[in-house]
Order: structure tokens, then sequence, then C-alpha cells
């Protein structure tokens, strides 16, 4: 077991340069189309910053379009999700370490500073390991405490692989045909009870879900 997690950490690094690669790969070479909502009318609706919100199994487009320092993910502190700390900081992201099992306090307190300082977060409300696409209280939470709007949104490509995890992670190949829904904008009511965040983590759920659907439905439409 040692010796694995030796091997594992001297690898970390060069996988994560090799992601690096690979998305840019991946999103320069291939169509986008965006359906719905666009980062674009988003930010001309909602002055930043917003909470970014996606399925953990939907993982690398985000990972590709919310880089850079004016964006901040939560990245949870089991050994499976350093490989993704490694390649957020190859592209300048910055990361709140720990997730909805763990320091979920501090997660909070840590993205609301960054909020207020004009930091928009990317959150993933099924993980760190599921139920898979379940949407846990965290992101309605944040957006109670911090009064940003929510942003869901979600994506499919043509041409992709799905691996066997609990997420069903699908990785996108190049060349490839790329189909966002934004889904439309949840604003919660600032300064809920905790009793209170249910609707609300409900309401986001299906508009993520919905997002999800659409984008595969579209995709399967166009091999057609």
């Amino acid at each position: 077991m040692r010796l694995r997690r030796t091997i594992q950490r001297a690898l970390t690094p060069i996988l994560a340069r090799a992601i690096r690669l690979y998305l840019e790969l991946v999103w320069r070479t291939s169509r986008i189309d965006s359906v719905g909502e666009t980062w674009e009318t988003y930010q001309a609706r909602y002055p930043l910053p917003y909470i970014g919100v996606f399925w953990h199994g939907r993982i690398f487009y985000p990972a590709w379009l919310l880089r850079g320092p004016s964006f901040a993910a939560v990245v949870a502190l089991h050994p499976d999700a350093e490989l993704m700390s490694r390649y957020l900081d190859l592209v300048g992201t910055r990361q709140i370490r720990g997730s909805s099992l763990h320091r979920r306090e501090k997660v909070l307190v840590e993205a609301l500073f960054l909020l207020r300082q004009g930091v928009s977060v990317g959150i993933n409300p099924d993980g760190p390991v599921g139920p898979e696409r379940k949407a846990k209280l965290g992101a309605v939470a944040l957006a109670s405490a911090s009064g940003a709007p929510l942003i869901p949104f979600s994506w499919a490509t043509r041409r992709h692989l799905v691996i066997r995890s609990w997420d069903r992670l699908l990785i996108p190949l190049p060349f490839s045909r790329c189909v966002v829904v934004g889904a439309e904008p949840l604003v919660v009511p600032q300064g809920l009870a905790e009793a209170e965040l249910e609707p609300w983590r409900a309401e986001l759920e299906a508009r993520l879900e919905a997002a999800t659907e659409e984008a595969d439905r579209r995709v399967l439409e166009s091999r057609g």
C-alpha cells in the first residue's frame, strides 16, 4: 500500500500535465454549441461572482471553461481528488479543499470569503461520492449565505468514453461536437435556515438534471 501511494504521488504531476494538454486538444478541436443560457447572457444578467453548478460525472468541460484566478473550485480531500487538484494548480484556478463529508463548515466560510472578493465558485453538488446526480444541500446553503446566483449547466459530446465509476464519468474525445445546456439561474433567498433549504435543493437538482438530459438528447439526435 505504501509503495502504491509513493508511485501515485510521483505520477500525479505528470498525469495532471497530460490532462491539461488533453483538455486543450479536446475543446480546441470540438465544435461547441450552446443551448439556453450562455456565459455571455449569464454575465449580462448577473454580475460576477456566481456559483457554477455541474454534476461530478460531467466535470471535464467546467474544469476547462472555469479556469484561472477569477474562479475557485471545491475539491475533496480524498486521494482520488489530488489529480484534479494538481490540474487546477496548473491552470491557475483557486481551490477550496473539503466537501460535504470533510471540513463542511470551513468550505462554506472559505467560499463565502472568495465570493465576496469577486471570485466565482464551482461546485459538484453530488460529490464527492454520490449518489450520482443527487444534489446535496451545500450549493444552495452557499447561495443563501452569499446572495450569489446558482448557475446550473451540463454538457454532452458525440464522441466520448464513460468510465465505470459511481458518477459514470464522461471523458470527451477530440474532434467531436459538444452541446452545452445552460439552465435558468436559481436565486436562493438569503438567510434561510437549513430546514428551509430542501425545496431549493430539489429545484437545483431538477434544473441540473433537465439540462443534462437535454444535452444528451441533442447529441443523440445529431448522430441520427
